[in-house]
């Protein structure tokens, strides 16, 4: 039996005969095909089979005009991305069957990939990609990075670790995605000369700089010092320092030997001309405070106060988590004042109270710290290591001993991949070769011979001393003590990242004028990647 129908639909009534079909010549029925968008930032184009293109612009559902043929075959292509994004259509082909085609269409924002190429690498370097990735390259060769990184992002490549005995220059480190994978970034590694300081010439691409001051402050003076511990008691050298380090401004400072409020509130240096003289109507008490003015954060060793270290706050702060630091979480260091350590306080930070009780034998002094802070300088995360471990002593259980033990834990325990090591180290390791501190100081810091000439590399190197003279050896005193003691090159500024060198003030240029510090300051100009 056949049962024609009307022109409303032709279909045959039982599939399973195939010679049931409809013959009218009526129209067949149309469907829509229809696009659900989501993520959309702009302007799509979108085109159906043969038909114009169609811009969109808005997020929603979106039907294309003209509906097609019950049966007909549909093709969705994308003739324009939206600017910025990438929009995938799932599906983007069919067959209409008896009801309307539903397609989605997800658009994101576009991700590209960084890159580059390698040359000259014998060893292995480390490079970072803003910060967050970091990658190791042991060989020449392209390079990509894992993170992708939208359309217009920034970037920024660096060197965490240089490869051992080479210097790496970075070429085309910085930009912006533009719609494309990035592939021109080159590093080009070159090796380093056997017998000049290593690092001393920034490389291409180390653009980041600071500049850094490390000084032991105390005086020479014995009329203070047996009151004083030594630190900065004169007011007419306090006031001399204060303006030479206002026209140096430095970025970082390292300070030893500061004069802290406590020992004025013991009534300690109250004569004529001596810094706690009018203690109780100053303005501002704090010694490293008017030193240094408001525009340094600060923070000093909370065993006694008498060892700083300081940023300007325009170029980075502390991590509020950073070890050693001077004051309570309360009040980390703010602008304007803060207590010093107090050697009675319950407060210590763990560090200074194990170098305090493993070294309490009559010939250790507690005086004597090694104090750390973990800082953002320039977006970098850095470690600042202020030194100022035990003076004096020959041999084992000695002086010397609890100084070289104090050395292997700053060393061993305490350095992170960016770190910049600086100090009144009581000790020379350009004439002291016996002594046991400078044997450990020499298993971190490049080591050099008598004539200059570098024997060892490690992961540390000087930014002072040798890198600062050069081929003239050995290099300058900066502990320049009253007769009959020797002076020596006690103050060192070292990394394990940065480039540059520093410059012993000396004559007219001492920070205290000519005269008061029994210490030469160092002024460096760093850089880093």
């Amino acid at each position: 039996m056949l049962l024609v129908l009307s022109c409303a639909h032709k279909k045959a009534l039982d599939p399973a005969v195939d010679e049931i079909y409809s013959y009218c010549n009526c129209p067949p029925p149309q469907y829509a095909v229809r696009v659900q968008i989501s993520g959309l930032n702009g302007s799509v184009q979108l085109k159906l089979n043969d038909f114009t293109p169609v811009a969109i612009i808005q997020n929603g559902t979106f039907t294309f005009s003209p509906k097609l043929d019950d049966g007909s075959l549909y093709n969705i292509t994308i003739v324009q991305q939206p600017a910025g994004q990438t929009c995938t259509l799932n599906p983007d082909r069919g067959i209409l069957l008896g009801a309307n085609a539903q397609v989605s269409l997800i658009c994101s924002a576009s991700v590209y990939t960084v890159g580059g190429s390698i040359t000259g690498l014998t060893n292995s370097l480390v490079l970072t990609l803003n910060e967050v990735e970091s990658k190791t390259m042991s060989s020449n060769g392209t390079f990509v990075f894992n993170t992708p990184l939208p359309d217009g992002a920034s970037y920024e490549i660096g060197i965490l670790t240089q490869p051992l005995n080479q210097i790496c220059a970075v070429t085309n480190r910085r930009g912006n995605i533009a719609g494309s994978n990035v592939t021109n970034v080159a590093i080009s590694c070159s090796n380093l000369s056997s017998t000049m300081p290593r690092y001393t010439t920034p490389p291409q691409g180390a653009d980041l700089s600071i500049t850094y001051l490390q000084a032991n402050v105390g005086n020479v003076d014995l009329t203070c010092a047996t009151q004083a511990y030594s630190k900065l008691c004169f007011q007419d050298v306090e006031d001399r320092i204060q303006s030479n380090i206002a026209i140096h401004n430095p970025d970082i400072i390292t300070l030893q030997e500061v004069f802290p409020d406590w020992l004025c509130r013991e009534g300690k240096a109250a004569g004529n001309n001596q810094v706690c003289q009018n203690y109780q109507i100053r303005n501002v008490r704090d010694q490293v405070r008017r030193l240094l003015g408001t525009n340094y954060t600060v923070v000093c060793d909370p065993a006694h106060g008498w060892d700083c270290i300081a940023i300007k706050q325009s170029i980075g702060n502390f991590l509020p988590d950073s070890k050693g630091r001077l004051c309570p979480p309360s009040y980390l260091c703010g602008t304007t004042t803060f207590s010093n350590g107090d050697p009675t306080a319950t407060n210590k930070d763990p560090k200074f109270a194990y170098f305090e009780a493993t070294y309490s034998s009559s010939s250790y002094d507690g005086g004597f710290h090694m104090l750390y802070v973990d800082a953002i300088i320039h977006g970098r995360q850095i470690r600042i290591i202020n030194g100022h471990p035990q003076s004096g002593g020959t041999g084992s259980g000695s002086k010397e001993s609890a100084r070289q033990i104090q050395i292997h834990d700053a060393f061993t325990n305490w350095t992170f991949q960016r770190t910049f090591l600086s100090c009144d180290c009581n000790l020379d390791p350009y004439r002291e070769f016996s002594d046991i501190s400078v044997v450990e100081w020499k298993q971190h810091v490049d080591a050099y011979d008598s004539s200059g000439n570098r024997i060892s590399t490690n992961p540390f190197y000087y930014h002072s001393g040798v890198a600062e003279t050069g081929y003239l050896w050995p290099p300058q005193l900066t502990a320049v003590y009253l007769a009959p003691l020797p002076s020596h090159t006690y103050d060192h500024v070292v990394s394990n990242f940065a480039y540059g060198n520093c410059q012993t003030l000396d004559g007219i240029n001492r920070l205290d004028g000519g005269s008061g510090m029994d210490h030469k300051a160092l002024l460096c100009t760093l850089y880093f990647f």
